[in-house]
């Protein structure tokens, strides 16, 4: 394995593992169907895969400034 084969499976190790953090920290039951933060619909696609209270957009915006609010 080279490299960059070792740093893809770090990569994918890693992502794994941080979904799997914010799987078990979101709400249980029903995920939200609207943002908490900006109102939009969540689309169910999200709302399956990762149960949560806000859109990509927004969750996106706060992993950029480095928090999970």
């Amino acid at each position: 394995m080279d490299p960059f084969d070792r740093a893809q499976a770090l990569e994918l190790e890693m992502r794994e593992a941080l979904i799997a953090e914010q799987r078990a920290l979101a709400p249980w039951g029903k995920p939200a169907t609207h943002c908490v933060d900006c109102g939009n619909e969540i689309p169910l696609e999200r709302q399956q895969a990762a149960p949560g209270l806000r859109c990509t957009h927004c969750q996106s915006a706060i992993e950029r400034r480095g928090g999970s609010r």
